[in-house]
């Protein structure tokens, strides 16, 4: 495998684990304020990413 696609899958799989604290959150959350936070943080990652 290419060098170049190494790092790329690397990075993807960094940023997979990053969002997971997200969505472990979101698994966990009933109060409507915290579950908005955490999709939040869901999206902007995405977004950003």
């Amino acid at each position: 495998m290419r060098q170049g696609y190494r790092e790329i899958l690397a990075n993807a799989e960094q940023e997979a684990y990053y969002v997971s604290d997200f969505v472990e959150e979101l698994s966990k959350i009933s109060e409507t304020r915290k579950l908005w936070r955490a999709w939040s943080g869901v999206l902007e990652h995405y977004v950003k990413g």
